[in-house]
């Protein structure tokens, strides 16, 4: 089974996604692991019951919509989106808790 992970990690705040992201540019490769053993870590408390082999994940960064647009249906905010490719799940990885799994 293949597990894509789009999980907004809105618990974190929006920087977040900003320090991902800046992080991803400096130290690419480290981060990367760092994402995808979260990624195998989440994907095997989420789906207990299936074999997972493989985990995929994204980042998206988007602006708030400005006060002055509130009520304009037709503006859109300019989302800025990662998506990074399949890799093998991380076999030693800690347990999640159930606080990160809703």
């Amino acid at each position: 089974m293949r597990v894509i992970i789009k999980y907004p990690l809105s618990c974190f705040g929006s920087s977040f996604f900003v320090e991902i992201n800046a992080s991803l540019e400096k130290d690419s490769d480290q981060v990367k692991q760092i994402i995808y053993r979260y990624a195998s870590a989440f994907a095997k408390r989420k789906f207990l019951e299936h074999e997972i082999t493989d985990v995929q994940f994204m980042t998206s960064i988007s602006n708030a919509i400005p006060y002055s647009k509130r009520d304009d249906l037709h503006f859109k905010v300019k989302e800025d989106n990662g998506v990074y490719g399949w890799k093998g799940v991380v076999k030693d990885v800690v347990e999640l808790r159930d606080i990160f799994i809703n």
